[in-house]
């Protein structure tokens, strides 16, 4: 994976995040599209914030065998364990509350020293973001050093698909759900269950954003993926009054951040570079150390003018 754009000793820092079930792989083609298109004279760090652990690196292996009939042969091997080990995750996991709090470990690790750090976010990535903006606010920390947010394909009024399976419409399953939840501390679904709108997750993401003023002065924008069946149009947009800072493309959810071929202008990632271009850096500030001088105990008579 690409570590930084032009220069690897830049304060300014992208943090990827992805959505359910994904890796940090989900960005492989998005950040080498962004490689090959960014002509700006500065360049960033870029980092990818990791939910999931990752035990079958299969993209590692397509990428060291360069012959196209070893790459299918791999991918044919593994898509079954592709497809367990993607029901493993999003079946059996803790809350997205968890999720929030390793986001909060990685950028105290990786982003303390910088004070330009922007976030992208796909689908549910975009909730854990919001939610660890909203916890530094409750903290009264200050985010000023989040010069960007911005998501892509999320949820942020709830999936359409997460409401259709979500337990909570069963009244006496909810209860059993609960009970067998707290006694485990794992849930069954619970990453699905917290991208329902009738979820407190999603409600109350909604309601502190507003309460604790989290977008005020944050550059906020959301692209929305208008073919996307998992998540409808009007909740990628999460305010469908801020025209500003919503752009609509003809993607579905996943394709939304996959440009297949570098050579081929990738709209939805052209639009981020686009809003890259725009944003106010703030410059490292370094104080120089003056030594305080001892008056009462100043001695330099050569320094010592008589009149």
């Amino acid at each position: 994976m690409i570590t930084h754009i032009k220069d690897p000793d830049s304060d300014k820092i992208i943090v990827f995040i992805h959505g359910l079930g994904g890796s940090k792989f989900t960005w492989y083609n998005f950040t080498n599209y962004f490689n090959k298109k960014w002509s700006g004279n500065y360049g960033f760090l870029l980092k990818y914030f990791p939910y999931y652990r990752i035990f079958i690196n299969k993209e590692f292996l397509t990428r060291k065998f360069k012959k196209q009939w070893i790459s299918k042969l791999i991918n044919t091997i593994f898509l079954p364990f592709e497809k367990l080990y993607f029901l493993i995750k999003i079946l059996w996991s803790k809350r997205n509350t968890h999720n929030v709090e390793l986001l909060d470990n990685y950028i105290t690790k990786n982003c303390k020293e910088s004070r330009n750090v922007i976030i992208v976010a796909h689908s549910m990535g975009g909730l854990i973001a919001r939610q660890f903006l909203i916890n530094c606010k409750k903290s009264q920390i200050d985010i000023k050093k989040y010069r960007m947010l911005i998501t892509y394909a999320t949820p942020h009024k709830g999936s359409n698909i997460a409401d259709k399976v979500t337990i909570k419409r069963i009244k006496i399953v909810s209860y059993l759900y609960t009970k067998f939840s707290i006694y485990f501390n794992y849930r069954i679904s619970p990453q699905i269950g917290d991208l329902a709108s009738l979820n407190e997750f999603i409600q109350d993401i909604e309601a502190d954003w507003s309460r604790y003023n989290v977008g005020i002065g944050l550059n906020f924008i959301r692209v929305v993926a208008k073919n996307d069946f998992l998540v409808k149009p009007e909740s990628a947009m999460q305010n469908d009054k801020e025209i500003e800072f919503i752009k609509e493309f003809e993607y579905d959810h996943g394709g939304i951040i996959n440009p297949m071929n570098t050579e081929v202008a990738f709209e939805p990632i052209n639009y981020f570079i686009e809003k890259l271009n725009m944003l106010e850096y703030k410059d490292e500030i370094y104080e120089e150390l003056i030594p305080e001088i001892d008056y009462d105990n100043f001695e330099d008579s050569e320094n010592i003018e008589t009149y």
